[in-house]
């Protein structure tokens, strides 16, 4: 096997604060209030209050989409300039035709090279940037352990990572109008209420709950 390979970052999964989640319903009438700090945004819907933090539910934006494409269709690719070369047992160039279904939808080509080694042609293109292909190798020392839903789940992990690289910051300008659409994508998913890594998108007060605070019931 090609001795340099890239080491994925773990995905830091971080324990949940006590703080509400009020789920806003999928067709919803938020209000949108306004922007705090320049990263968390405002909103309101009948007697609920929401803060949203407009990264961690860019990252979440993103992620779902990338999912989507990696469940429903077919990742791009991105033709490498040099193509990468890895050294990999006779048996995996026996098996190779068996996991090209994966490779391809994956966004990956790559061939048998000589009886020991197969070649990468092109790799993902997620968020604008190309995957490095030392990943790859990776995902053959886990197919080639008979991993291939671990092989899979590698990629949704740099989605994951990528997706945070990529999402808008905090302290970041958004206008109104791109702070609704992004609202409108978070509330549809299915999963609104955290980033993929774990950390909170949204945090919601009851009017209740706003009442309370101010000693008015």
């Amino acid at each position: 096997m090609h001795e340099e390979t890239i080491e994925p970052q773990p995905t830091v999964i971080l324990k949940e604060e006590a703080v509400s989640y009020e789920a806003p319903p999928k067709k919803h009438n938020l209000r949108l209030v306004g922007q705090i700090f320049r990263t968390y945004w405002l909103a309101e819907e009948e007697d609920v209050f929401y803060i949203i933090d407009q990264h961690a539910a860019h990252e979440r934006v993103l992620y779902d989409r990338y999912r989507q494409i990696l469940r429903e269709g077919k990742m791009d690719s991105q033709i490498l300039m040099e193509p990468a070369v890895y050294t990999v047992s006779p048996k995996m160039v026996a098996e190779l035709d068996s996991y090209q279904p994966l490779f391809e939808k994956t966004g990956f080509e790559v061939e048998v090279f000589g009886e020991d080694a197969v070649i990468v042609r092109a790799v993902p293109y997620i968020f604008n940037g190309a995957l490095p292909a030392e990943d790859f190798t990776k995902m053959l020392d886990m197919l080639q352990e008979g991993n291939i839903d671990t092989a899979r789940d590698l990629l949704i992990e740099k989605i994951a990572m990528m997706s945070c690289k990529a999402a808008v910051k905090g302290n970041m300008n958004m206008s109104d109008k791109e702070a609704r659409a992004l609202l409108d994508q978070l509330f549809a998913s299915d999963n609104p209420y955290n980033c993929p890594h774990g950390r909170p998108t949204i945090i919601s007060m009851t009017q209740y709950e706003v009442e309370r605070k101010f000693k008015r019931v």
